[in-house]
């Protein structure tokens, strides 16, 4: 027995199922008339498992089959539809074997019932038939199967009277202990063969009337209806990979043939370019820098150029949206730095990096006796510096790093760089880590020794403003918990700052605030924001005034925690290798609220010209591939999406799971990327052959038969057309059989 109980299904905003309650006895031939629009095919798919309920559940003896639709239409639904749905290629015998082994069912008799019903060549395809021999063929592959439930939509709609008289009473043969539901607008059919007619109007049931079979109680199942235990087999699988191969086999050869081409024409690149690719790396990335851009913020109302820090989450979102390669962060930025060893001391260029590969493939690139650095306190030391500081001989030993006022620290040298930048210059090389120590040093001593606040101004677009002057200024200290407060409150959070006497006048003076009642001044200056100045700008307010002679402010302990977490003002950001720089830069600039600028961008770009030869080759073939790639996935989504999502729907209604599908398509994928390797193999082979006898004059060239970069890039491309078919048919492969037959 089937049961529906409130059964709605809707489509956006329009609801074509109203409430439905109906109950579908085995052993009738039921039919559902009405107008178009009724909702009848629609009820039928919900019968049939071929859709999801918006509302409401349906049951088979007891069992609500919405929780497990591929295993009800597998083993319980056959289907008859008006356009037959038999895939195009198959057999006869395969068409109806197809469904056998999605149901996991043994194949019975197969010949004999197709026989029976007029079908004697088992072995022709379907597109070969008729329609009545077509619509046949689909009850057969519904009976062999076995189903308790055979939904009908229209199944006459293409045939002729003979042969629908003849559908129609195989139907109703049939109906012993199974379940027989019809569409049909044939209202003289549906009397003549029917059991049952309900007539729907506008998504509602508005007549049921029952004629021969009286209702039966429900059966309640002893064990599960439907098992979700099937056991997985690849024979359908193959039987429709093969058959989609053998159709479509002229453009799947052609696929295959371009893929094959880019494949061998890369692999031939990436072999015949390896010196110069090395030589442009080295020129262009490694020693000019051409992927680096330097980031930063301009002044704002209460900062300077350069003085804004930038927070955890700005370099997270920089990376993202960016995808930059690496970002060094910059505590701070000089052009020379003071280096010292006893006595001796030596102004020097400094490069900040991270210890990690991207840096040390690129560092180590350069004339570079020793080795990298693995721990932040080891430096890579200039050779002139070196030499004024060492007389040379210096790895192993110590060098400081000062701030000319007293604060540095100390690295251990463990390389020295004898490559002279196109600066004239020579780079010491040293984690930004180290200089960060430093940092913290020189802010942990100005924090206490000399503390700025000024009136809070909103900060307007970079370079909108100039820098708010005048402030008061005072040595800083924790609040102890015994400060006499004689005017306002004392600080309770992080937000709130203390003054003490002695500096009160001053912080009068600095807001411009002016009258004769110390309590009323007070109160006006509670209420104004106070930027505070280290390392970025903190909003503060002055809660009170205690009894002071220094000139001094005290602040919360949390509040000195924040000011003692050091971020980075600057940002140094390496481009990808796919990105135009410049391109990268002019975004940067147009879309965000800090600015950024490229190092040497002129000498770049002739530096970039000379060794352009280098990358000739590979921008022709970067354009082939491109051509390649569009051709390719063109085509591919063509056979997949457009051809296959008849196939698909019907394979979705004779219980193919989502699985089942991803696997049957990826079937084509992997044929495509095995033959395009084999052809990738024998073309590569001819050019090898052959180009050297065209070339004599680039006999510098020496034309390797690159079976690993053949290799590499087949299994790259099997990945990523595996990959790229099961991202692009994740929303088709998802959708319901009904939805997609509509299409």
């Amino acid at each position: 027995m089937i049961r529906l109980e409130n059964v709605s299904k809707s489509f956006g905003n329009r609801e074509i199922l109203h409430n439905i309650n109906l109950t579908i006895n085995s052993g009738e031939v039921t039919f559902i008339v009405g107008s178009s629009g009724a909702g009848k095919t629609t009820l039928l798919n919900l019968i049939g498992g071929l859709d999801y309920v918006s509302g409401g559940k349906i049951f088979l003896d007891g069992e609500d089959i919405t929780e497990s639709l591929d295993e009800y239409r597998a083993q319980k639904v056959g289907y008859v539809f008006q356009d037959f749905n038999l895939i195009s290629g198959l057999s006869v015998k395969q068409n109806v074997e197809l469904g056998l082994l999605y149901a996991n069912k043994h194949e019975g008799d197969i010949v004999s019932q197709l026989e029976e019903l007029g079908i004697k060549e088992m072995h022709q395809t379907v597109e070969t038939m008729s329609g009545g021999e077509k619509q046949r063929v689909a009850i057969v592959r519904s009976i062999c199967k076995d189903s308790e439930i055979i939904i009908a939509d229209e199944p006459t709609g293409n045939l002729d009277t003979k042969n629908a008289k003849t559908v129609f009473e195989m139907l109703v043969n049939m109906k012993q202990n199974k379940h027989i539901v019809i569409v049909s607008h044939d209202i003289e059919m549906a009397n003549r063969y029917g059991d049952r007619i309900i007539t729907l109007s506008d998504g509602k049931i508005i007549n049921d009337r029952i004629m021969h079979i009286k209702s039966e109680p429900e059966r309640l199942a002893k064990n599960k209806v439907l098992s979700n235990v099937r056991k997985k087999s690849i024979a359908p699988i193959f039987m429709v990979g093969l058959n989609s191969i053998k159709l479509r086999k002229s453009k799947i050869i052609s696929m295959a043939l371009v893929i094959a081409l880019a494949i061998s024409m890369l692999a031939m690149v990436f072999d015949f370019n390896k010196l110069g690719n090395t030589v442009t790396k080295n020129v262009n990335v490694n020693y000019l820098e051409n992927d680096l851009i330097s980031v930063f913020y301009s002044s704002t109302a209460n900062l300077g150029y350069k003085e804004t820090p930038f927070t955890n989450d700005e370099l997270s979102y920089i990376t993202e949206k960016y995808g930059v390669d690496e970002i060094t962060s910059i505590f701070m930025e000089r052009e020379k730095w003071l280096l010292s060893n006893n006595s001796k001391n030596y102004e020097t260029s400094i490069k900040q990096i991270n210890l990690n590969d991207f840096f040390e493939e690129r560092i180590m690139s350069y004339d570079i006796e020793g080795r990298f650095p693995e721990e932040s306190n080891e430096i890579i030391l200039a050779e002139d510096a070196a030499k004024e500081l060492f007389d040379g001989d210096c790895i192993g030993k110590e060098v400081a790093i000062n701030d000319g006022f007293g604060e540095m620290v100390t690295c251990k040298i463990v390389g020295i760089n004898k490559t002279i930048n196109p600066l004239d210059e020579i780079y010491s090389i040293v984690s930004s880590e180290k200089i960060k120590e430093l940092y913290e040093k020189i802010m942990t001593k100005n924090l206490y020794a000399r503390m700025e606040i000024q009136e809070y101004k909103e900060e307007k677009a970079s370079g909108g403003s100039s820098v708010s002057t005048g402030g008061a200024y005072a040595s800083m200290a924790e609040l102890t918990g015994n400060e006499i407060c004689v005017l306002g409150s004392l600080a309770k959070n992080k937000n709130e700052i203390m003054v003490s006497t002695a500096v009160l006048p001053y912080v009068f003076e600095s807001f411009g605030i002016s009258g004769d009642n110390e309590e009323d001044r007070m109160e006006e200056l509670s209420h104004i924001k106070v930027a505070l100045k280290h390392n970025g700008v903190h909003e503060v307010y002055i809660s009170g005034v205690y009894e002071s002679d220094e000139l001094e402010m005290r602040v919360s302990e949390d509040l000195v925690k924040d000011l003692k977490d050091i971020k980075p003002t600057v940002l140094e950001i390496y481009a990808p290798t796919r990105v135009d720089v410049s391109d990268m830069k002019i975004r940067i600039n147009d879309e965000e609220k800090f600015t950024c600028y490229l190092q040497l961008e002129n000498l770049k770009n002739s530096i970039s010209k000379q060794t352009g030869y280098f990358k000739l080759a590979l921008v022709v073939v970067g354009i082939i591939m491109i051509l390649v790639s569009i051709a390719m996935l063109a085509s591919f989504s063509k056979i997949v999406v457009l051809e296959r999502r008849q196939e698909i729907a019907i394979l979705k209604s004779l219980g193919a799971t989502d699985k089942n599908i991803v696997l049957t398509l990826w079937f084509d994928s992997v044929t495509i990327s095995l033959l395009a390797y084999i052809l990738a193999l024998i073309l590569t082979k001819i050019c090898v052959e052959i180009l050297p006898r065209f070339m004599q004059d680039m006999s510098f060239v020496e034309f390797n038969y690159p079976i690993l970069s053949l290799s590499v890039l087949g299994i790259c491309f099997l990945l990523f057309v595996c990959i790229y078919t099961y991202v692009s048919m994740q929303k088709l492969v998802r959708k319901m059989p009904a939805e997609l037959f509509k299409h």
